[in-house]
């Protein structure tokens, strides 16, 4: 399979939830993927905003149905009305915390307002001579990491009779999610759908535990093109969905695919085995929240697979690098201990090591995908130098299994 080729931008896509754990939208984080300053740009501010289109059309395009994006604007940026080069029925302008209120500034915000444009001011926490900007916003984001309770209740109180949605960003664990809920927040963004909600008691469903039985079979490197195609007939809803699949126009096949046997033999024993794990992933998420991590959970297997093709002396085969961001999500996902799961599944020691310990060797790794995914851009770039690799090539490669991941999630 051909894989896309794209402009080297860093690109971190951060979810957005309701009261109702729905996708409301998501944050696109970006940076382009030579971290130091070139001293050959004549235009930061437009090469800023090439960095923004290229990185909006990619995470359109993984995003399926059309969903507000939130994109980052500088001062510059928002006085240049550069937000003008997006569509404003998805994108959603988020003015920066170091944007000061100034005339101008205001005067840009009414222009894009009129254009349609919707406003969000990130980053506030109760600062002096906002006003006019907090009158204009459509969303209020309040980064609630370092907040104490009371802090935060202080704060929804002191927004309480404005006519903007308030947003709880940084939210990293469930019970700080809850009890923003509780507290009249409408929008939350953060990791909190990564950190598992651990319950005694919690058990699977019938169905969950027959999908999860086959997930850990898969986990078997010997199975035959014959023996997939076989599980896949058996089962309609997968059968229907592989279908769909291969005729995407991800891969542009001229002549329709209409046989099972012929789209395993087409993709191979490999692909098609990582595409029944995503599609047992799919089917054991149960609301939105719970997608975004089969999602990130897709995403970070296919990461590493090519990561580690690129790479000299990868810790493990591709193949099993896959599982390795597959696995690194399933206590998030299940609601069980991670060591309970990896108890019953047939892979390498070094890897359920690797997926339940911090010093391994594998660290790096890990540590470099999880900084991609928050936009931590001081973690990548001390990833790329840990694993001695181009920065262009892993902006390249984390694109690249963006859209990958989008297209394999089955419908």
């Amino acid at each position: 399979m051909e894989i896309l080729q794209h402009h080297p931008v860093f690109v971190a896509r951060q979810p957005i939830f309701t009261r109702k754990d729905r996708v409301q939208g998501y944050e696109l984080l970006f940076r382009e993927g030579q971290m130091q300053q070139s001293a050959n740009i004549f235009d930061p501010v437009q090469a800023t905003l090439d960095v923004i289109s290229y990185g909006f059309d990619l995470a359109a395009s993984a995003i399926g149905r059309p969903k507000p994006v939130y994109i980052n604007f500088p001062q510059e940026l928002l006085i240049r009305r550069s937000a003008l080069a997006l569509p404003s029925n998805q994108c959603v302008v988020e003015i920066l915390e170091t944007v000061k209120p100034e005339p101008e500034v205001i005067e840009a915000c009414l222009d894009l307002k009129k254009k349609g444009y919707r406003l969000a001011l990130d980053d506030f926490y109760g600062q002096p001579g906002y006003e006019k900007l907090l009158d204009l916003a459509d969303v209020i984001k309040v980064d609630i990491l370092k907040m104490h309770p009371l802090e935060i209740k202080k704060i929804v109180n002191y927004l309480s009779n404005k006519k903007a949605r308030l947003l709880a960003e940084k939210i990293e664990h469930v019970k700080i999610y809850q009890y923003c809920k509780q507290m009249g927040f409408d929008l939350f963004q953060g990791f909190f759908f990564c950190s598992p909600q651990l319950m005694s008691g919690c058990k699977l469903t019938p169905n969950q535990n027959s999908r999860l039985e086959l997930f850990k079979k898969l986990a078997h490197d010997e199975w035959s093109p014959r023996q997939l195609a076989g599980i896949i007939q058996n089962d309609a809803a997968l059968s229907y969905r592989l279908l769909r699949y291969i005729n995407s126009a991800f891969f542009g096949f001229r002549n329709k695919i209409t046989s099972i046997e012929h789209a395993v033999n087409l993709l191979g024993a490999i692909q098609i085995s990582q595409w029944l794990q995503v599609a047992i992933l799919s089917d054991l998420s149960t609301n939105a929240t719970s997608q975004e991590t089969s999602r990130l959970a897709t995403q970070r297997g296919k990461f590493l697979e090519l990561l580690s093709e690129s790479h000299q002396d990868p810790p493990f085969k591709p193949h099993s690098m896959f599982l390795l961001g597959l696995f690194s999500l399933l206590d998030a996902l299940l609601g069980q201990p991670l060591e309970d799961i990896l108890q019953d599944l047939p892979i390498q020691e070094d890897m359920k090591k690797a997926l339940i310990t911090q010093e391994t060797p594998f660290t790096a790794w890990i540590s470099l995908v999880k900084g991609m995914e928050k936009g931590n851009w001081e973690d990548v770039q001390d990833g790329c130098l840990a694993l001695g690799m181009i920065q262009d090539d892993i902006a390249r490669i984390y694109n690249n299994s963006i859209i990958w991941a989008s297209k394999a999630m089955p419908l």
